[in-house]
C-alpha cells in the first residue's frame, strides 16, 4: 500500500512532466489545460488497468479549482 506521501510525490512528478510536455509542444499550461491532460491519462490507465491510479487523482484533484 502506498503512503500518502509516496502517492503525492507521485502527483507532483506527474503534473511536473506533464507540464514539461505540454510547454515542449508550445500548448498553454494553465490549470484546467494541465487537469484535462491528466483526466485523459487517467482514462488511459483504467482502460489498462481496471482501476483508477491514485497519484493521479490526487494532481487532478489539487489542479481543479476551489
Amino acid at each position: 500500500m502506498q503512503t500518502y506521501d509516496m502517492v503525492f510525490e507521485e502527483a507532483c512528478r506527474l503534473v511536473g512532466q506533464c507540464y514539461l510536455e505540454l510547454a515542449q509542444r508550445g500548448v498553454a499550461t494553465e490549470k484546467d489545460v494541465l487537469a484535462t491532460e491528466l483526466q485523459n491519462l487517467q482514462l488511459r490507465y483504467r482502460e489498462l488497468t481496471g482501476s483508477p491510479n491514485r497519484a493521479v487523482e490526487m494532481a487532478i484533484t489539487q489542479l481543479k479549482p476551489c
